[in-house]
């Protein structure tokens, strides 16, 4: 995502004027970790964003989709918020910070192809009762809004300690939709194996595992024909909250299982860590929401491994054309545009130009570390040898 850049159109303007014109709509995902809203920007209003997304590369975003926890700063604070209803979990402010972060860190990491396998951040700040007033576009004639955030308004209003909200807004596509919507469709195998993928691809470049990987979870662009040769359709990961760190023998295991295109072989290592920890909490009642990851339905193994090999390829041989056409366009941009040095930035890391520099200037710096260290080596032992000399 690109924020169209002014003096008077800062991070938090921009993400107000945009809820505050759009239709708002509450995504009914059952999670304990949070709130979903779709918000489309009604007709005729200008985007304050630029989508970054290879198949509406610099189009104007016109949805969002925002993400809402309840916070605490501290352990000492649960106390405080007994009061808060039991359909929604009151999360460490620590907790939200890397969820941010993470999220982050993967649009980046994966965003090689201008195809990141999970949405952008837009927006992402913590609500404290000072600053309610941008709750104000949810509090519509929606009933299920209002009960999500009425709470919290109420315990402002009558000067009790409430807990601070924290706000994550994300790109999305119009056309997108949760991955529970496609099962029992003709394409919901290819979606899912899509899915494995991204969460595959996750895992390999940021050594975690998302851990939450149920279908409302996962975002499906079907008309997106940029991210696979030949097949339609994409999947964007969202919800990073319950991530956690792959042990150095999990990374391992996935990573080779990967190279050798045992696919299922490989998503056993994220299902496995998931079983464990709802197994730790009591929670195995839900299994069955995240058993698709490694069902092969009545296929083989090596059958199953297969599809998702070819869909692999397909999606190695969409970067590659990718790739050769970011290279060859001339954007139309001069170096006094908002958005160039942002553009610049992903047309090298498109390009590989921005990545072998980084490698070089990591050399370059190595090499000489290396030279001052021999350096100082060589003066102390002429000190110690003028020491004994004496």
């Amino acid at each position: 995502m690109i924020r169209r850049i002014s003096e008077e159109n800062g991070v938090s303007d921009a993400f107000a004027m945009f809820i505050s014109n759009s239709t708002i709509t509450y995504l009914n995902i059952p999670s304990v970790a949070g709130h979903i809203f779709k918000c489309d920007l009604n007709p005729g209003i200008e985007s304050p964003y630029l989508s970054t997304r290879y198949n509406t590369f610099q189009e104007p975003v016109t949805s969002i989709i925002v993400k809402m926890i309840y916070m605490m700063d501290n352990d000492s604070d649960a106390e405080k918020y007994k009061c808060a209803p039991t359909y929604y979990t009151v999360f460490m402010k620590d907790e939200f910070m890397n969820e941010i972060s993470l999220q982050t860190e993967t649009f980046l990491l994966t965003v090689d192809n201008l195809n990141a396998v999970c949405p952008a951040v837009v927006f992402a700040k913590i609500i404290g009762e000072d600053e309610s007033g941008i709750l104000g576009p949810f509090q519509k004639d929606d009933g299920k809004i209002i009960k999500c955030i009425r709470p919290f308004l109420q315990l402002v209003e009558e000067e009790r300690d409430a807990p601070r909200i924290g706000i994550i807004g994300m790109e999305i596509s119009p056309s997108m939709e949760t991955l529970i919507k496609y099962i029992g469709t003709p394409n919901v195998k290819t979606y899912e194996n899509m899915a494995r993928i991204a969460l595959l691809e996750i895992s390999k470049k940021t050594r975690y595992s998302h851990n939450d990987f149920h279908p409302n979870n996962i975002l499906i662009l079907p008309d997106n024909r940029t991210e696979y040769k030949g097949i339609p359709g994409s999947a964007l990961i969202i919800d990073f909250g319950s991530a956690v760190l792959l042990e150095p023998g999990q990374y391992e295991e996935l990573t080779r299982a990967m190279d050798e295109k045992q696919f299922h072989r490989a998503l056993t290592v994220l299902h496995g860590i998931l079983i464990e920890r709802l197994e730790r909490t009591n929670n195995t009642r839900i299994r069955l929401n995240y058993d698709w990851l490694v069902n092969t339905s009545g296929k083989s193994v090596e059958d199953f491994d297969a599809d998702i090999s070819a869909l692999y390829d397909a999606k190695h041989e969409a970067i590659r054309e990718n790739i050769a056409r970011m290279s060859a366009v001339q954007l139309p941009l001069t170096e006094e545009s908002p958005t160039y040095t942002a553009l610049f930035k992903f047309q090298n890391i498109i390009t590989g130009r921005g990545l072998k520099r980084k490698q070089t200037r990591k050399r370059r710096y190595q090499n000489k570390k290396t030279k001052k260290n021999k350096k100082n080596k060589k003066r102390r032992t002429r000190n110690n040898h003028l020491k004994k000399t004496r």
